[in-house]
């Protein structure tokens, strides 16, 4: 997470939907809580020498999004 105000919001709530267009850790937030479909063509458009750590990224957001929440992890 980064300064930005909405990370410190989702750092404590899960379902936190604001994201600001200039903040990285926006951007992972917003892909890891996409649908599966919609997650794959994100990955897609990340250039290929830096998608594994983008898709590395997002997962691990997704797992801390998951353990917030309380659900299987």
């Amino acid at each position: 997470m980064t300064d930005c105000p909405d990370c410190k919001q989702a750092a404590t709530t899960w379902h936190w939907g604001g994201v600001r267009a200039d903040c990285a850790g926006c951007a992972i937030r917003s892909v890891a809580i996409c649908p599966p479909h919609i997650r794959r063509a994100e990955y897609a458009l990340v250039a290929a020498d830096e998608r594994e750590a983008f898709v590395d990224q997002v997962n691990a957001e997704r797992r801390r999004i998951r353990e917030l929440r309380g659900g299987p992890t």
